[in-house]
């Protein structure tokens, strides 16, 4: 499940981090769009290592 804040709701971002993990995804938004998304480290690294594998699948 996915939390939606506001930019300015940033404010208070202690707050704001200790509900992401890696379930929960934190999306910021300006102006009613869509504009940061926060995710852990480990879902970063895996996001890194899935496009590294698909880099090296679609040059084959």
């Amino acid at each position: 499940m996915s939390n939606i804040k506001l930019i300015p709701d940033l404010r208070n971002y202690i707050d704001m981090l200790r509900e992401v993990d890696i379930s929960k995804h934190l999306y910021l938004t300006r102006n009613g769009h869509g504009e940061y998304g926060i995710l852990t480290m480990d879902e970063i690294d895996r996001l890194v290592r899935c496009r590294t594998a698909c880099t090296i699948f679609s040059n084959l």
